[in-house]
Formats: C-alpha cells, sequence, structure tokens
C-alpha cells in the first residue's frame, strides 16, 4: 500500500474516502486545499498541507474537486512540480473520463478513476454508506490494481469499466439511479401524504422501493416487475392517472415509468400486442385527464 495519500480539494467525497483510507490503515492521509480546511481536518483526522509542493510525497493523489475543476487544478499542481513519477493520480468523477489528468500524466504519474456508486449529501452521510457499496474502477492495469486496494480499503466492492466505455451514458444511468429514484421517492410520499402523516409515508415508501430493490436483486428487474401495467390492467392506470391529477400531481412521471413498466411486460411475455396496445392507450396524455 502508498505510504501518503493525498486528497485534493476535500468536500464531501474526498472527506469521506479519507476518512475511510485512515482508519482503514491505508496510509498516512493528508489533505490539499487552497484554503481554509479545518472543517475537513476535523472530520477526517488528516493533516493540511501548507504548500501545493508537499503532494510530491504522496504515492497516491486523488483529485476530488468538482468535475469542472478536476483538469485545471491537476495541471496548476503539475505546474508546481507537485507530481510524483509513477505516483497515482485518481479523480472520483463518473462523468470524466482520465484525460482530465493528463497534466499528471505528462509528469510521468499513473492515472485512474474510483468512482463510488454512493450518494453524498453530506461527509459524514457518505462516510457512513460507503460500506458495502460498489465502486467503478478505470485505468491502465497497474493502476487497477491499486485502485482495487484503495476500493477495499474504502470497504468498496470494486468493479472495473470496459476500456471503451461511453462515460456520457455511464453517467446517465447512475444518475437514473441515484438522482431518479430519490425523485421518485419524494413523489411517492407526496402522494402519499393525504393519507398519511409523514413519517408514516416516509416509513410506507421506504417498505415498497426496498421490498422493489430486494426482488429485483433476487431474480432481475423484469422478472420482479409486478403491478397493473404488467397485468394488461388499464382501467386501474387511467383511475390512476386521473387521480393524481386530481390531486395536483404531474403525472409524467408515473406515465413514463409505467410505460417502461409495459414494455418490460412485453419482454417477458406478460402481455400480448393487444393487451399492450390498449395499456398504452390508458397512460396517454391528453386534455381530458
Amino acid at each position: 500500500m502508498p505510504s501518503t495519500l493525498a486528497i485534493v480539494g476535500p468536500g464531501k467525497v474526498g472527506q469521506a474516502l479519507a476518512r475511510r483510507w485512515r482508519e482503514s490503515g491505508a496510509g498516512r492521509v493528508v489533505l490539499w486545499a487552497r484554503g481554509e480546511a479545518r472543517a475537513a481536518v476535523e472530520f477526517t483526522g488528516a493533516r493540511q498541507l501548507a504548500a501545493a509542493r508537499e503532494l510530491i510525497a504522496a504515492t497516491v493523489v486523488a483529485v476530488t474537486v468538482p468535475d469542472a475543476a478536476i483538469a485545471p487544478v491537476t495541471a496548476a499542481l503539475a505546474a508546481q512540480g507537485a507530481v510524483r513519477r509513477c505516483a497515482l493520480w485518481l479523480h472520483a468523477s463518473g462523468a470524466r473520463g482520465l484525460d482530465v489528468l493528463d497534466p499528471a500524466r505528462a509528469e510521468g504519474a499513473r492515472v485512474g478513476s474510483l468512482h463510488p456508486l454512493c450518494p453524498f449529501p453530506s461527509a459524514a452521510l457518505g462516510y457512513r454508506l460507503l460500506p458495502g457499496r460498489v465502486a467503478t474502477l478505470s485505468g491502465a492495469p497497474e493502476s487497477l490494481r491499486l485502485l482495487t486496494v484503495l476500493a477495499r480499503h474504502a470497504q468498496l466492492v470494486p468493479q472495473a469499466l470496459g476500456a471503451d466505455v461511453d462515460r456520457v451514458l455511464y453517467h446517465a444511468a447512475c444518475a437514473l439511479a441515484a438522482n431518479g429514484t430519490t425523485a421518485l421517492i419524494a413523489a411517492v410520499e407526496r402522494a402519499l401524504a393525504p393519507a398519511l402523516a409523514p413519517a408514516a409515508a416516509a416509513a410506507c415508501t421506504a417498505s415498497l422501493v426496498n421490498g422493489a430493490l430486494a426482488a429485483s436483486a433476487e431474480v432481475g428487474a423484469v422478472a420482479a416487475l409486478t403491478g397493473p401495467a404488467v397485468r394488461g390492467d388499464a382501467a386501474t392506470l387511467v383511475r390512476h392517472r386521473r387521480a393524481l391529477r386530481a390531486a395536483g400531481i404531474d403525472a409524467s412521471l408515473y406515465l413514463a415509468l409505467m410505460r417502461e413498466a409495459v414494455a418490460l411486460g412485453v419482454q417477458r411475455g406478460s402481455l400480448d400486442a393487444a393487451q399492450a396496445a390498449a395499456v398504452r392507450a390508458a397512460l396517454q396524455e391528453d386534455a381530458r385527464g
């Protein structure tokens, strides 16, 4: 394992990883930030470096600044002589490729990415959620070996991405899974609000969502899907659509997801052509509601 791991721009993701790495004994963990990072130092237990040039001692440098800043920050640090030859420089972005680390690579560093598939509403919650989550890894074989060790020290499950991955499509899928699910949960709780107190609505929503996740993990999403759309129950879908609109809730999310459910029902053979056509007609948005 590396003797020194440096976190550049210790925001929520960087702090969560830094604390996991420090507590796991992965190595000496230090922080580099342009300004005061007292909260990050207190949370992670790591020391803040006084000057960028001190990064030269790090054998791993994680650049965890916002996506748009990765390339310029890396370039600025490389220009200040902060890159140690053969050190591993990595970022934790799902949206960016390895080219944003080219200034470090030009100075002889290896490069890679370690993207935790985990929400980070705060550093503390991200830290608590990390164990058992997947981290996708990108890099050359020698980088992947160290990235795998780093992922495991953070209690993450490593999964290498293909060399020809479409990062935009990959990141869109990640956003759909994480942000889309969160938005869906909020929409469900709004629909339950007239019937249940907030805590009860949250509990009922969690029961349904967690059950769907468990079933999908057990048998796959296509086999796990249930409900009126895959039963061909067009009349129920019409009533759902009208009830949502009557309650002042935008039904477009419901309609889009039920159309996807119809497609999955056709895929697994639950719906024949006539049933699918009837259900799709029930899901049409029109002025009649």
